[in-house]
C-alpha cells in the first residue's frame, strides 16, 4: 500500500478523490511528492518539510533503538 500511494511519477491531484485519503496516511507521500517537484523543476525545495522529515526519521530510529535495547534478550540469535 505504501508503494502504490507514493506520488513518484504523478501528482496526488490526478488520483481519484476516494484514493487521495491514502496519500495523507502515507508517511513518505508528502516527501516523495516534494522530491518529484524538485526533480522535475516545477517547485523549489521546502526546507521546513525536509527538516520535519529528518527529525521524524531520527526520532523513529531512536525509538526503534530503545525498543530493541530493552527487548533484545527475547531475540533468538542473542540467547
Amino acid at each position: 500500500m505504501l508503494w502504490m500511494t507514493s506520488p513518484l511519477f504523478y501528482p496526488a491531484q490526478v488520483a481519484p478523490e476516494r484514493v487521495r485519503v491514502w496519500f495523507h496516511v502515507n508517511p513518505v507521500g508528502v516527501e516523495l511528492g516534494a522530491l518529484r517537484e524538485v526533480a522535475l523543476g516545477t517547485g523549489s525545495l521546502d526546507w521546513g518539510l525536509l527538516g520535519t522529515a529528518l527529525l521524524t526519521g531520527i526520532a523513529a530510529c531512536c525509538a526503534g533503538g530503545l525498543v530493541f535495547a530493552r527487548t533484545r534478550r527475547g531475540f533468538m540469535d542473542l540467547l
